[in-house]
């Protein structure tokens, strides 16, 4: 934001407070509403829709914008991007073979922090060489791609 957009540190900043709290409470809310819906997975695929929606929405933030919009997108962005993680490990945990729990659980969350490791150089080349919105782009479409996966795997897990 500092870089890209030209806003001041402390706006950046709180602009990403915005983001961090809305993650917070959005943990608490998709979690209820997987409880409440019965289905984690269902969760998911919507959470993909809507993490590539904000991804969009985060392509096009403009620090010509006005500041209460800028604070609002943070929180759409924070709500729907951040909040997917323990939903996903508590659908490994529902899916993973009996006795096998903290493998799957500590498997993924292993690989998901290699991508996290990975992801921002890859992330900051494809800035690089083609820009920050085109960089979102293209991140909302990888995401995007989750929900097909979620759904073709649905079936219920066979444990033998």
């Amino acid at each position: 934001m500092t870089d890209g957009l030209g806003l001041s540190l402390a706006l950046a900043g709180a602009i990403y407070s915005v983001l961090a709290m809305a993650s917070f409470a959005g943990r608490v809310v998709v979690g209820f509403v997987a409880d409440w819906l019965g289905s984690t997975r269902k969760v998911l695929v919507a959470m993909a829709v809507a993490s590539a929606a904000a991804l969009v929405l985060l392509a096009g933030f403009d620090g010509g914008w006005p500041r209460w919009l800028m604070f609002a997108a943070a929180w759409v962005i924070g709500l729907f991007v951040a909040t997917w993680n323990g939903l996903f490990l508590a659908e490994l945990a529902k899916v993973a073979p009996e006795g096998e729990v903290g493998e799957e659980t500590a498997s993924a969350t292993f690989f998901t922090f290699v991508a996290y490791m990975v992801a921002p150089p890859l992330f900051a080349t494809l800035v690089w060489v083609t820009g920050y919105s085109v960089a979102y782009l293209c991140v909302a479409l990888a995401v995007l791609s989750a929900g097909p996966v979620l759904l073709a795997g649905s079936r219920p897990a066979e444990h033998g």
